[in-house]
């Protein structure tokens, strides 16, 4: 007798962690937890190399200049996690990258980015350009 009455407490405690484990779940629906990782927007540039670039936020015409450490290889940063305070949450805005070589201005791309909770995204705006002629 004493066999059937573990085997029966053994499920009933399984069966109301389950429900206190779904309860406190559902009861943070407000809470959103982000990834530690640090997200860059960028514009992979081919055929030449900038010798100067940046971010203009069309809203107020600031002028962003994004740190050389967040370029990886030819691809040059447009925004980034580092300016995520620019936004509020589900907001998208309008950018604009321009990139020089020398003083010529040979590109000038226009952006939609937005943030959500945790990260910036690109809603709308080209990933590479090549800038080769042929």
């Amino acid at each position: 007798m004493k066999l059937r009455f573990k085997k029966f407490n053994s499920k009933v405690c399984l069966f109301l962690c389950i429900i206190a484990l779904v309860a406190s779940c559902s009861s943070n629906d407000d809470e959103v937890f982000c990834t530690m990782e640090f997200r860059i927007i960028s514009l992979e540039v081919i055929g030449a190399e900038l010798t100067s670039y940046f971010t203009i936020r069309e809203a107020t015409q600031d002028t962003l200049f994004l740190s050389e450490d967040l370029m990886f290889f030819n691809a040059y940063p447009v925004l980034s996690d580092g300016e995520f305070d620019l936004f509020e949450t589900n907001e998208v805005e309008a950018f604009r990258f321009q990139g020089f070589v020398e003083d010529s201005l040979v590109i000038d791309e226009p952006y939609l980015i937005g943030a959500d909770e945790c990260h910036v995204f690109k809603e709308e705006g080209k990933s590479s350009i090549d800038l080769t002629t042929d």
